[in-house]
């Protein structure tokens, strides 16, 4: 078995359990697509504003939804 990134795994996720909770908060429950969508979504802006692949940014954010789809 070889490793896969993070990122990789929740697109795997996304394609055979779109549906089900990937991340559930009591203010905000991600489904696997949506946790996909989101990350991805988050990676084409930092692309955008110049930031190359494997580039460390700084997260500040509180345990929740948002600070793992930063992660990705």
């Amino acid at each position: 078995m070889f490793a896969q990134s993070l990122a990789h795994r929740i697109e795997e996720l996304a394609r055979k359990r779109p549906l089900e909770p990937a991340i559930v908060a009591p203010h905000d429950t991600l489904t696997w697509s949506a946790y996909d969508e989101r990350s991805q979504a988050l990676a084409r802006a930092f692309a955008a504003c110049g930031f190359k692949t494997g580039e460390r940014v700084a997260v500040w954010l509180p345990d929740g939804p948002g600070v793992h789809v930063a992660f990705v």
